[in-house]
């Protein structure tokens, strides 16, 4: 294991914008995370990702949720319905490999955002958009329809778990299914390992989720080269 890790992991090289909220995206995310890549995470400047908030059990007033689905990423904060927050997001997939989304279709068009935008800026990103339906046909903007089909049907079930059953689980136990890891404010946070698992090179879980906008000036100015005087006015307008 120590011996793959000094070779690196496979995505160390691939720089990520995460533009998803709520567990789809983000969970891709997370993924590629746990394989090295740099995940900016461009999130809400007022309340971040609704999973911040997310779950019933919250120890110290902090979701659970959070800190697992955040892992090794980084949080910076851009308001993308106003054109100076569009704007970063634009800067930031000119030097990004991947840009991942998930919220409904037709969103990213709506904020100038397209993926034929942005190719224009960068012809080699990847943009992923992940959606429960895709992004065309029926069910793209709402699934009622579907899910009366499904109900009338049936549909193939599998044993629930909860998470005393995970723990308790001697499979999950000898597959290292769950890791622990530090967090500043929760301890010694449990969550699932990565996955897939790969012999010679292998994820990690480095950091749990990050504070919001942490790594705005990271990111605003080391990567986009922003300056004191850009900073304050886009904080002062409330775009970060």
């Amino acid at each position: 294991m120590s011996e793959a890790l000094d070779r690196g992991m496979p995505l160390q090289d691939v720089r990520v914008i995460e533009l998803g909220q709520l567990p789809a995206g983000p969970f891709c995310g997370q993924l590629m995370g746990d394989f090295g890549a740099v995940i900016i995470k461009v999130e809400d400047p007022k309340a971040g990702d609704p999973m911040r908030q997310w779950g019933r059990e919250k120890p110290y007033g902090r979701s659970l949720w959070w800190p697992v689905v955040a892992r090794n990423k980084k949080s910076v904060t851009a308001d993308l319905r106003s054109p100076e927050g569009q704007d970063l997001v634009r800067k930031l997939a000119a030097k990004a490999d991947v840009l991942l989304e998930n919220f409904r279709p037709g969103t990213l068009e709506r904020w100038n955002l397209s993926p034929e935008r942005l190719w224009e800026i960068n012809p080699r990103l990847i943009v992923t958009r992940v959606t429960g339906y895709g992004q065309t046909g029926p069910y793209a903007f709402g699934a009622d329809e579907l899910l009366d089909a499904l109900h009338q049907a049936g549909v193939p079930a599998g044993r629930i778990y909860k998470a005393g059953d995970m723990f308790a689980d001697p499979h999950f136990a000898a597959r290292e299914a769950i890791v622990t890891v530090p967090d500043a404010e929760l301890g010694d946070l449990p969550m699932q390992s990565v996955f897939p698992k790969l012999s010679a090179t292998p994820g990690k879980v480095r950091s749990t989720g990050p504070a919001l906008g942490s790594s705005n000036d990271e990111i605003y100015r080391g990567l986009l080269g922003l300056g004191d005087d850009d900073l304050g006015r886009l904080s002062a307008a409330g775009v970060i």
